[in-house]
């Protein structure tokens, strides 16, 4: 069993790298114009352009391993300094990796068993040190941080501007269920027409159990009017 989970583990790790490719190719540009040079992970200059293959395998594993910890869970003190870990690990090989400092910065913000704004916060500015220009990595900060006021309208929005520009079922599925949250505390048809609305984007999802939120929510509503 642990041999055939490894075998598992190294195949998912390399049809990541399969999926990274067109991304880390816009690295390698930005590496090539850059002279590879800054601090962190990139204060070795070009010489590590030559083994930049070893630096996305690396990151790949590590990655693996990000998503393993989270799925897995336990305690939440061992979680929480793992994800942290990981996440500094994974910027110092690949900074442009957007999905390293949304997932693992929105992990660390919003999840309510861990709650580490400041942690998150940590690691949504380093990437935004590195990714000035991203709307998406800006706009999960944004919303991560009005969430850690309660400000849900400002969550909302923030998040809102995340799904409609990028395809994350995780999210997508987030802000449906505020907005029938709310719509169950206030009443207003708009929410529960916004709820409608990110359930439907889920239809479309290759993930079958996002696709099957999305059919189970609509049935429910439909079959009340």
């Amino acid at each position: 069993m642990i041999k055939d989970s490894k075998i598992y583990i190294v195949l998912s790790c390399l049809a990541l790298l399969f999926f990274l490719n067109p991304y880390l190719k816009v690295d390698e540009d930005i590496l090539l114009k850059s002279g590879y040079k800054g601090t962190d992970g990139m204060n070795q200059n070009t010489l590590l352009l030559k083994i930049m293959g070893m630096k996305k395998v690396g990151t790949a594993f590590i990655w693996i391993d990000q998503i393993l910890s989270v799925g897995e869970g336990g305690d939440p003190e061992i979680v929480i300094k793992k994800i942290k870990n990981n996440s500094d690990k994974i910027s110092y090989l690949d900074p442009y990796f957007i999905t390293n400092y949304n997932f693992s910065g929105s992990i660390l913000g919003l999840i309510k068993i861990y709650k580490r704004f400041d942690l998150a916060t940590e690691i949504y500015e380093k990437g935004i040190e590195y990714n000035p220009d991203n709307s998406i990595l800006k706009n999960y900060f944004a919303g991560m941080m009005a969430a850690s006021k309660n400000n849900m309208d400002g969550l909302l929005i923030n998040f809102e501007k995340v799904v409609n520009e990028t395809r994350d079922d995780l999210l997508t599925n987030m802000v449906a269920y505020l907005y029938e949250r709310r719509y169950k505390k206030q009443g207003n048809r708009k929410d529960l027409e916004k709820a409608f609305k990110y359930w439907g984007i889920l239809l479309n999802s290759k993930d079958e159990k996002y696709k099957e939120i999305g059919i189970r929510k609509i049935k429910k509503y439909m079959e009340k009017n």
